[in-house]
């Protein structure tokens, strides 16, 4: 019968660098398993709110003794409506740990980094009402 690995990566980390609200891109570096004796390869899958194993993000990443693999996101992406997080398993040629949470399974949240379209139309700034020095005290209205 298919055997999934016992060794799971350590961690995963993803910051999002696209600024368009939906859309994502960036760098997925995984932090590899203490021993890889029994690793071939790290796939990083998209995992629902509820938990769910979805589709994978790349194909892939062989496992090469090094302490972090690095996955680049070339271009953007766009989740899927129920992806939520990203999830990194380990895997060989006999099986795959799956991709859950609240497993030994790293994974994070997938949050998106957008910048507004457009920026302030007017700021006023109401005066210091402080009088000490080195201290601000006032309102900003946007």
């Amino acid at each position: 019968p298919p055997r999934s690995p016992a060794h799971a990566p350590k961690s995963l980390e993803f910051v999002d660098v696209d600024p368009r609200i939906g859309t994502y891109s960036g760098t997925v570096t995984i932090t590899a398993a203490s021993d890889e004796s029994d690793i071939e390869y790290y796939q990083v899958y998209f995992v629902s709110g509820a938990g769910f194993q979805l589709e994978p993000l790349g194909g892939p990443i062989p496992a090469a003794g090094e302490s972090e693999v690095v996955l680049e996101i070339n271009g953007s992406f766009v989740r899927s409506q129920y992806a939520r997080y990203l999830a990194v398993v380990s895997g060989r040629s006999s099986g795959e740990m799956p991709a859950q949470l609240h497993t030994s399974v790293p994974y994070v949240a997938l949050h998106d980094y957008a910048v507004p379209v457009s920026g302030a139309r007017s700021v006023t700034w109401g005066g210091d009402a402080d009088l000490r020095q080195g201290f601000v005290k006032g309102t900003v209205t946007l």
